[in-house]
């Protein structure tokens, strides 16, 4: 007959014991796996947050061809970007306009391009900025610039 005691042959099993091994390797396993998660939800909304930028500046580019009128309207040009947003806070809108020749080269709008005697394009441009702070990321890293810029002819 075998006198040993209860711990005693828990103890004695406990190297071979299966039990609850899954449990400790999840519990090891979960922060590394919650680390990532967090780092793919704020990657995710950084580049949702680039993507409306990017529709917003064009849409704001888009409302000065509607007419003479909406091109010089840095107004109105600025309330059309920013409606684009969902989100608008934090948001920088800059708004500029210039003349090209089909070179390339910046010309004054009444003049002429030397080259071809054709009258220069006149442009504009709507650039937007936003520092974006990502949810998790605050504790990690600063916050990054995103930015968008789009140019379109006017006449």
């Amino acid at each position: 007959m075998n006198h040993t005691t209860p711990t005693l042959r828990t103890l004695r099993n406990f190297p071979r014991d299966q039990k609850g091994s899954s449990v400790v390797e999840f519990a090891l396993i979960l922060p590394i796996l919650l680390v990532a998660l967090m780092g793919m939800v704020d990657y995710g909304m950084m580049v949702f947050a680039n993507n409306e930028l990017e529709n917003a500046a064009r849409t704001g580019a888009q409302y000065a061809l509607q007419g003479v009128d909406q091109a010089d309207d840095d107004a109105g040009i600025e309330a059309a970007a920013r409606a684009a947003l969902s989100d608008d806070t934090g948001v920088t809108v800059n708004i500029s306009r210039a003349c090209l020749c089909p070179d390339g080269s910046a010309s004054a709008c009444t003049d002429t391009c030397t080259a071809d005697e054709f009258e220069p394009g006149r442009y504009v441009t709507v650039n937007m900025r936003l520092d974006f702070t990502p949810i998790f990321g605050h504790i990690v890293s600063d916050p990054t610039q995103l930015g968008s810029e789009a140019i379109l002819r006017i006449e």
